[in-house]
């Protein structure tokens, strides 16, 4: 038997005594953009340069120990050219789509200015807490 088949089988059993609800807490923030919209590099160059920021919120809130409804354990804000409602996509993330403004990033990008990413992560917020998911 192959080895990675033989520790399925044997990891099995811990699997069988699991509650039927799972509480899950929120362990990760998370600011992207929306790549079929603004491409790939566009994206990733907006990554590099909001990936700190979502670091220090997800290590952040850990320390809350904030339980979810089990549905999720990431907050997703990605920018795109418009407004979504909050839902729930793979990987256990709450995702709600904003308006993004290339004109404001142009401003701060390249700069220490983190103003517009703030505001992206504060809309965001606000739109989730006004759903009741």
């Amino acid at each position: 038997m192959q080895k990675w088949l033989f520790r399925i089988k044997i990891g099995a059993h811990r699997f069988k005594d699991l509650p039927d609800t799972i509480n899950l807490q929120l362990k990760y923030i998370s600011l992207n953009l929306d790549r079929k919209v603004f491409g790939n590099e566009y994206g990733y160059d907006f990554l590099l340069h909001t990936r700190y920021i979502c670091n220090y919120f997800s290590k952040a809130i850990r320390k809350y120990k904030y339980e979810t409804d089990g549905t999720f354990n990431m907050i997703s804000i990605d920018g795109s050219d418009n407004i979504g409602t909050p839902k729930i996509v793979p990987m256990s993330a709450l995702k709600i789509t904003l308006e993004f403004s290339k004109e404001k990033y142009a401003e701060i990008r390249g700069t220490a200015a983190c103003d517009y990413y703030l505001e992206l992560l504060e809309t965001g917020f606000k739109q989730i807490s006004k759903v009741n998911i």
